[in-house]
């Protein structure tokens, strides 16, 4: 019987040069999560067909007894040309995240499509679906949505003639938002959408097709965390590009969401602290916080310093915890964390020049936190209190503190928590816009399934009892921003 060549090597090469999210040392201790090659005769564990998908030897068909590779002895499975759909569903109910789904496939006729990251076991349509459309000789990439996942989003199409009655090489590869398809060493389809987080696999030939499948398996592509790299490339970029650089490291999961953007903020003050709060509305425990911070003291011999702030918490609008990195007037930059009791801090760097301005980038996860100083690793795994909070600009003593291009970014470790929207006596609305009907008000926390732009230009939640609020007047946090958007009534 004959087997592709090295498959899996030459699709992770190509995946390294789009992505380079995998190392040397990932790619050589790869997990394969489902192999099979249907020679036993029996369907394996883990796989389910329809009616009309059956198992063959090759010498029960014509078709593949006319390929150039036929082997009488070996057997794959038929969808057999009906007037239904035929399935084979791989691994149902699982939630693989990062994967790769390959198998060689022989397309007589008919449309066929491969499925990745399925999450809806009985209608098949809440996933990321790859289309073989041969009679129109094009290829399609596209997401399943909405509320019953009955709306799609044609997420990459290209005019390509498809292989027909050939035994053909196919690869569909998930990475985060990354969806990459390749077709034997020739990448097709690629695109980014952070629609489905995780799930399973579906093989799927439409009415009037006659379709071969063999050899099917499932990589993992989740990479573990290897450390931090010493420096980083993009630590005084965009935050897109940092966040992507922090994801392909390893550093950070591939899943979250921004909290903020803020091109400049200042203060100043003649006082002993003065705090500019910064998405006051938006705390998160688990978060990557970077910023360019210009400090100016005013030279009165007492400590000053310019401080960038997260976790911070406050109670009767006094900080009471919070956590940060700042350079001082003993030029020094440093990292502390100030959780209300037994605060700590460490040195990181002495006899800087405050007179010019330092990027600093902190990724701080569960207990620690991890420092960059103009894109060079300064610290890692340093001890923090873990709790969620907010952010802020923050001037110790007399003088100036500011900061540009800062932003903060909400890592999830576990995917998209929920979207929890609380309120306090705000009003609730038919659809969203303040001219459908009121639907009394908000009081407490109730969680979110979906968003939508108003024809006021703001952003509304729809909770789950299908009332909407607006996003400026509540408070809110979890995975809001990754919440889909929705048809309005």
């Amino acid at each position: 019987m004959k087997k592709p060549l090295n498959t899996i090597l030459v699709f992770l090469a190509l995946l390294a040069a789009l992505l380079s999210p995998l190392t040397a040392q990932a790619q050589d201790e790869i997990l394969i999560l489902l192999e099979t090659d249907f020679d036993s005769g029996a369907l394996p564990s883990g796989l389910t067909a329809s009616s009309g998908v059956e198992i063959i030897s090759e010498k029960e068909t014509l078709a593949l007894a006319l390929d150039d590779n036929y082997d009488p002895g070996n057997r794959v499975v038929r969808f057999e040309e009906s007037d239904q759909v035929g399935m084979l569903t791989i691994a149902s109910g699982e939630s693989w995240s990062d994967y790769m789904l390959v198998f060689r496939v022989f397309v007589v006729s008919g449309q066929f499509s491969a499925q990745v990251r399925e999450t809806d076991e009985q209608m098949g349509l809440c996933t990321y679906r790859m289309g073989i459309l041969p009679d129109k000789k094009t290829v399609n990439l596209v997401a399943w949505a909405g509320d019953e996942c009955d709306q799609y989003n044609t997420l990459d199409t290209q005019d390509f003639e498809f292989p027909m009655s050939k035994w053909v090489t196919l690869g569909f590869m998930v990475v985060g938002p990354q969806l990459t398809v390749f077709v034997d060493d020739q990448v097709l389809l690629s695109a980014q959408d952070d629609t489905y987080a995780g799930g399973y696999s579906r093989l799927i030939a439409w009415p009037g097709a006659e379709v071969y499948v063999d050899d099917v398996k499932v990589y993992s592509l989740s990479v573990a965390p290897s450390g931090p790299p010493e420096t980083l490339e993009h630590y005084n970029g965009t935050y897109e590009e940092a966040i992507a650089e922090l994801k392909s490291k390893g550093v950070i999961p591939s899943d979250g969401a921004l909290i903020f953007t803020e091109d400049y903020a200042f203060v100043s003050a003649t006082g002993s602290a003065t705090n500019m709060p910064l998405a006051s509305k938006k705390p998160a425990p688990d978060v990557v916080v970077a910023g360019e911070l210009a400090f100016t003291p005013r030279g009165t011999g007492d400590f000053e310093a310019c401080v960038l702030l997260h976790r911070v918490v406050s109670e009767n609008r006094s900080i009471t915890q919070w956590a940060g990195v700042g350079v001082d007037n003993q030029k020094r930059l440093f990292v502390i964390d100030n959780p209300g009791a037994d605060p700590s801090s460490r040195v990181l760097l002495t006899d800087v020049n405050i007179d010019e301005p330092h990027h600093v980038l902190v990724i701080t996860i569960g207990d620690k936190a991890t420092v960059y100083i103009d894109g060079k690793l300064a610290i890692k795994d340093f001890p923090v209190v873990d709790r969620s909070g907010y952010y802020g600009v923050t001037l110790f003593g007399l003088g100036k503190c500011e900061g540009e291009n800062l932003w903060a970014y909400e890592v999830w470790t576990e995917g998209a928590p929920a979207c929890n929207i609380t309120g306090n006596n705000v009003n609730l609305r038919a659809g969203p816009g303040t001219n459908y009907d009121s639907k009394g008000k908000l009081n407490g926390t109730v969680e979110a399934d979906g968003q939508a732009k108003g024809a006021d230009g703001y952003t509304w939640y729809r909770l789950i009892d299908g009332t909407w609020v607006r996003q400026d007047v509540i408070d809110w946090g979890g995975g809001c921003d990754a919440l889909p958007t929705v048809e309005t009534p």
